[in-house]
């Protein structure tokens, strides 16, 4: 699985990363309390954990936008070509 990413320059409220999730398991998959991670030259600028109501069936794709709140980042760091990671397994 990996995404696609495209992000919205931090207010001072909210990071918004659109993403596109490639599920390229043979199985579905979701999220529940799954940290993720937006990093910037290996440094974490990003991170909260999330539980979207969302199951990705095997072998596709699906759009979705993680909303990162206000305290879950830095806001003082650049913000273009980062990677969104999630730690932790897929449920």
């Amino acid at each position: 699985m990996h995404f696609t990413l495209a992000g919205k320059k931090p207010s001072r409220r909210t990071i918004d990363c659109c993403s596109l999730i490639h599920n390229t398991c043979k199985q579905d998959i979701s999220f529940h309390n799954q940290k993720l991670t937006y990093s910037i030259h290996d440094k974490i600028f990003a991170e909260h954990t999330f539980s979207p109501p969302i199951t990705i069936e095997k072998q596709t794709s699906m759009p979705w936008t993680f909303i990162f709140p206000v305290g879950s980042f830095n806001i003082n760091e650049e913000f273009s070509n980062g990677i969104l990671k999630i730690e932790g397994e897929i449920q």
